[in-house]
């Protein structure tokens, strides 16, 4: 069953938390292991063309990638979150739009980033989802996926004391790539590491590097 309602349900949950968001990521130490991540990811796309952040909340990934050489610009639904990352990084281009249909031709990109945001994208929805982020890549382009995984659907009420109607979904990550394979990704690399209870995670943790057939 369909479930576009998680558009509406995500945007205004992260419009009302936004400043509270961005606020709680500065206080987050970076970890080593998102480093070692993203620093793979850089490796394999910086100084070929442009990478989409797809999902970039307040932007702190893309800047991270950017400092690495990478010329990436970020694509939210929050426009609150958006605009949080044009003023805590204007050197870098963030745009408000859906990951669902998303406003490049097709294989604009040599990587495509999706860090944390298909968490919020229902089961049922994921499928279309996954083949708009391969349709703006480049042949040969290198996707990389962050999710939560190995645990129960999360419907928090509320998050640092702000009313929001969220769903975190925690993919299998087997299940997950035989998914990219259907939509012609190849998985080079996956990792799945145990949950960070300084930076307040619960659930295991997962990486997935991949790259679009040629």
């Amino acid at each position: 069953m369909s479930d576009q309602d998680f558009l509406g349900r995500t945007r205004s949950s992260y419009d009302a938390i936004a400043d509270e968001y961005a606020a709680w990521i500065r206080e987050l130490k970076d970890s080593p292991w998102d480093t070692a991540v993203l620093g793979a990811f850089a490796e394999r796309v910086a100084g070929r063309g442009p990478v989409l952040d797809a999902g970039c909340g307040e932007g702190r990934i893309a800047a991270h990638l950017a400092a690495l050489g990478v010329d990436v610009r970020g694509i939210d639904l929050s426009p609150a979150m958006v605009a949080n990352a044009r003023a805590g990084h204007p050197h870098l281009r963030f745009d408000v739009g859906s990951i669902t249909a998303l406003p490049f031709e097709d294989e604009r990109y040599v990587g495509v980033l999706a860090w944390y945001s298909l968490i919020h994208v229902p089961p049922a929805e994921l499928p279309g989802v996954v083949a708009e982020l391969v349709r703006v890549l480049q042949p040969g382009g290198c996707l990389l996926v962050a999710f939560q995984t190995d645990a129960e659907t999360f419907r928090p009420t509320e998050l640092r004391g702000i009313p929001v109607a969220l769903e975190f979904h925690r993919p299998d990550v087997t299940a997950f790539a035989t998914l990219l394979g259907e939509h012609g990704v190849d998985v080079d690399a996956t990792t799945v590491r145990a949950p960070d209870a300084d930076a307040g995670e619960s659930t295991r943790q997962a990486y997935v590097l991949a790259r679009k057939r040629t």
